[in-house]
């Protein structure tokens, strides 16, 4: 979602030319008035004013447009059209010589309000005044305030077209175009592309240049659109002439290139786009050009090169580009947002959170202040700063968001668009992290149809739809329909990327923790060694991008009891982690977290300091005191004190991480009942067995609502309760419950039961 960038260029290009001026020249010298209509004094008095003009004489050209102004005024009076003439002059030099853009705007409207009077609506002179004016609006930064005029130049000449207006008609279409796009009205800029193309193809002397500028705007447009050959065949077109009329090796080539790798990285083709983006940035680097720096080229590479999961690559070359623009643009032009936001695309594929945070922020704050919130592009900051707050744990604030941006997207785009896919797969990763997994399973399955329909079954993108759904079958213990479709998902990244690619790891790694879930280790074994040696292939046995897979390994291994090995792996994982990472990494209190947990597979429970208090103290560092993941800190540092005979200081941590999930979560997340288990195990052991029960129950009653299935979770939880009912001795109901939790395992799991981390006990001799 960075298409608003090809924009950036292309609109400069356009505010560049020059071909407004010599048409209006024309209308003024020769105008439409008989000669006796145009006194003398007045016109030399015009003409002194431009030649002042020409020859940057500002402050004496602004008292002679005046001078002038006043003189036709009093020749032919307030509506006479050589009055008309002279404020087109005048409205020009202050838009592009005195930068007075309202004062320009108010001399062109009225202008044009004498021609429309005197020459009729329909005539084409009044083309080039309300070309002029759509022009200013650009400079002004308000292009919807010169969309009608645009619109009216195009209708004008569309009824009566002439040679003489061709040029000015093709830029308002252009521009109505650009503005169409931008509103994500994609037919209707198609439509007026076209129109403007064939009012260049059609003139006598066709600007070639231009024209080749049309064919690549036409080709984003299609991009847009992912007719993705109709694209490739407009850029190849403008690449052709732009080599003809500049030759193979000059910067102008660039950009075609730039569009033709804009469609390659659309259709998920990314090695031929990073190839593209690469020739056309030494091409623009070559030859230095003010105009026209690199900084587009550099943030569609480094975008390329993230997506190809790069990132190391990518980073220098987003923050050149955002340099490059930060230097020379203002602080609230969209273009600068749109380097912002991609970064902020790339820190957050980094897990990088804290810096992405306010590079959405800003992002999203330029443009809805440029363009309102119902924009495409500024939708798309929305939907990022709302995945960086999932992230973050602060899901009550995100949730809100994505509801808001997908109502938004369906309005603006379309209930069928991908944009509309991105957010749908946002609500269901922020409904599973709340627990509410049968919420999650009625919105699933549409990305995967939307991206299916709108990219084709093959494109990478789709992968999304079929992650999101497949990990909600799993979710909800649909185990089949979830390998089926993470199978689908490596066989599209295979045939995407090759068999060696990082992505196909990840598929790897997909499938081996489905394998564990169902008890197939040796199974799960295999998928995670291949994608560890991919990943070390990839990476280099020393890059920490290689420690989600280490760590996955060493959680199969502690699964199958082999905890020494386990604990090695992660040893290796944390050496990588505290060199290359720091040692108050996010990676490094989790890997400290699952040492601590191997110890307690041995029924030990390791350095209190190491293992749970120093990864606490990350997690409120990076995330805050109040972040879900502290509160997965407390809940083990609770099992310490319960394995250290210290229930009283227990208790008070597992309410604090109550406290912590319920703010975070909301006060029925299905999320909480993982907590409230482990605290019902507690209070049983200090005989508090009523409390137990209500918490055990309460849990039940949100797994139950959460999953609308049966899940190994909730047998875990019916097998606690039976036990506290054997306790009480309640042993017909601890019967029945026990029978429904061998059920839903005999059914779902083989019968089998995870190898669970033990609850921790209170020491014998611990007094209750």
């Amino acid at each position: 979602m960075r298409q608003a960038i090809c924009l950036a260029w292309l609109v400069q290009c356009i505010c560049t030319n020059t071909y407004l001026a010599p048409a209006i020249a024309a209308v003024i010298v020769a105008g439409d008035s008989q000669p006796s209509d145009r006194p003398v004094e007045p016109v030399a008095l015009l003409r002194n004013a431009i030649a002042l003009a020409a020859a940057n004489k500002l402050t004496e050209a602004d008292a002679a447009y005046k001078e002038a102004l006043a003189a036709a005024e009093k020749a032919q009076g307030s509506d006479g059209l050589l009055v008309a003439d002279t404020l087109g002059w005048q409205a020009m030099f202050l838009r592009d010589k005195l930068h007075r853009y309202e004062d320009a705007w108010s001399a062109a409207e009225r202008g044009l309000a004498i021609r429309r009077k005197r020459l009729g609506e329909d005539h084409a002179q009044t083309v080039v005044l309300e070309g002029l004016l759509g022009s200013i609006s650009l400079w002004m930064n308000k292009p919807g305030q010169g969309q009608p005029y645009f619109q009216a130049a195009v209708d004008t000449y569309s009824r009566h077209p002439s040679k003489e207006y061709d040029q000015i008609a093709a830029f308002s279409a252009k521009q109505r175009a650009v503005f169409l796009k931008r509103q994500s009205s994609f037919e209707a800029a198609e439509r007026l592309m076209k129109q403007c193309i064939e009012i260049r193809e059609q003139s006598a002397t066709p600007d070639l240049a231009e024209l080749a500028f049309d064919y690549e705007f036409l080709g984003l447009i299609y991009i847009d659109q992912h007719r993705f050959a109709d694209a490739e065949a407009f850029a190849r077109r403008s690449l052709e002439i732009t080599k003809r009329l500049f030759g193979p090796e000059h910067w102008r080539v660039s950009n075609p290139l730039q569009v033709l790798g804009d469609n390659y990285e659309a259709a998920g083709r990314y090695a031929e786009a990073e190839a593209t983006f690469k020739e056309a940035l030494a091409l623009r680097e070559k030859t230095p050009n003010d105009e026209f720096p690199p900084d587009t080229l550099l943030i569609h590479l480094g975008t390329t090169l993230r997506l190809e999961s790069r990132y190391g690559e990518a980073e220098p070359l987003l923050l050149r580009g955002l340099g490059i623009r930060e230097k020379r643009l203002k602080p609230d032009d969209p273009d600068l947002a749109d380097a912002l936001f991609c970064l902020g695309a790339l820190y957050r594929a980094e897990s990088r959170y804290a810096e992405a945070e306010p590079l959405f922020r800003r992002s999203l704050g330029i443009r809805e202040k440029a363009w309102g919130f119902e924009n495409r592009y500024t939708l798309a900051d929305a939907n990022s700063l709302a995945l960086v707050l999932l992230d973050l744990g602060r899901l009550v604030e995100a949730e809100p968001i994505f509801q808001k941006v997908l109502a938004s997207r369906e309005r603006v785009l379309g209930p069928d668009h991908e944009e509309v896919a991105d957010t749908l797969v946002s609500l269901t990763q922020l409904m599973r992290q709340l627990g509410r997994f049968s919420d999650a399973a009625r919105i699933a399955d549409r990305p995967l149809a939307i991206y299916s329909k709108a990219l084709g079954p093959d494109h990478p993108f789709v992968v999304r739809g079929l992650l999101t759904l497949a990990v909600i079958h799993q979710d909800r213990a649909e185990y089949d329909d979830a390998e089926r479709l993470f199978r689908q998902a490596l066989d599209i990244r295979q045939r995407a990327f090759g068999p060696e690619h990082v992505a196909v790891a990840n598929s790897l790694i997909d499938l081996a923790r489905l394998a564990l879930i169902r008890h197939d280790s040796d199974v799960a074994a295999a998928y995670v060694m291949e994608a560890l040696k991919i990943h070390e292939k990839w990476f280099g046995a020393e890059d920490p991008q290689i420690l989600p897979t280490l760590i996955n390994l060493a959680s199969l291994r502690a699964d199958i009891g082999e905890i020494d090995a386990a604990e090695g792996l992660l040893r290796r994982g944390l050496v990588i982690a505290e060199t290359k990472l720091g040692p108050e990494s996010l990676y490094v209190a989790n890997i400290l977290s699952a040492i601590g947990n191997c110890f307690r597979l041995r029924g030990k429970f390791g350095d209190a300091d190491q293992y749970y208090d120093r990864p606490l103290s990350i997690y409120r560092k990076k995330l805050g005191s109040r972040h879900p993941m502290v509160a997965a800190g407390l809940e083990r540092l609770a099992q310490l004190r319960i394995g250290l005979g210290q229930p009283k200081e227990a208790e008070d941590i597992y309410d604090e991480a109550e406290s912590i999930l319920s703010e975070a979560l909301g006060n029925n997340s299905p999320s909480l009942a993982g907590i409230l288990n482990d605290k019902a195990l507690l209070l049983q052991q200090l005989n508090r067995a009523k409390e137990a029960e209500q918490l055990f129950s309460r849990a039940l009653a949100l797994v139950r609502r959460g999953a609308g299935t049966e899940t190994p979770t909730l047998a875990a939880v019916l097998y606690n309760l039976a036990n506290l009912y054997d306790a009480t001795g309640r042993s017909s109901e601890a019967v029945g419950v026990r029978k429904q939790a061998e059920a839903i395992f005999s059914k779902i799991c083989k019968g089998k039961c995870a190898n669970l981390i033990p609850a921790a006990q209170l020491p014998v001799w611990q007094e209750i």
